[in-house]
């Protein structure tokens, strides 16, 4: 059985070994086919290290900002999951987005 959970929206074969520019140019500029005016990789794709930081003016109604959310998710609580609008300002913090394969830097979340 496949592990496989999710969709694929975009598959390519190739009759040859593509090379490391070749790829390269796929991952950046490949255009996704629901999206035509955008990159696959700007609709859905990931997020290279130093692409990803989290908003340091960002605080919830509550008025809490990155660094709880991230010390939340660290003790196991599931705040992150609960509010949207801090996944999309806190991505570091709440890991709401894919980091790239082979992204030699770690990205690093708001601190107080």
């Amino acid at each position: 059985e496949w592990p496989f959970t999710g969709h694929i929206k975009n598959f390519k074969v190739f009759n040859e070994t593509l090379t490391q520019a070749q790829v390269r140019l796929l991952f950046e500029r490949d255009v996704d086919p629901e999206e035509p005016s955008s990159t696959m990789r700007q609709t859905v794709g990931c997020k290279t290290a130093s692409e990803l930081s989290d908003d340091s003016s960002f605080v919830d109604e509550f008025g809490h900002g990155c660094y709880w959310y991230y010390e939340s998710r660290i003790s196991g609580q599931s705040n992150c999951r609960r509010n949207a609008m801090a996944q999309a300002k806190c991505p570091v913090a709440c890991l709401s987005v894919e980091q790239c394969w082979g992204s030699s830097v770690t990205a690093k979340a708001v601190s107080m």
